[in-house]
């Protein structure tokens, strides 16, 4: 009885900082997508982008 509820355990954990990654991470892609909006117009960016892939 007492595995199984260490084990339950265990699974919310490792869950519950899944969830915590992805959040952080999520924020973080948010800001940077912001940062870059703000920085210049998108037209310019995907330009570049293009530029240096051509």
């Amino acid at each position: 009885m007492e595995k199984e509820i260490l084990k339950q355990a265990a699974m919310l954990m490792s869950e519950m900082r899944r969830n915590a990654v992805y959040k952080v991470v999520n924020r973080g892609l948010t800001v940077i997508v912001q940062q870059v909006k703000s920085m210049q117009p998108p037209r310019i960016f995907c330009s570049s982008i293009l530029h240096r892939n051509a």
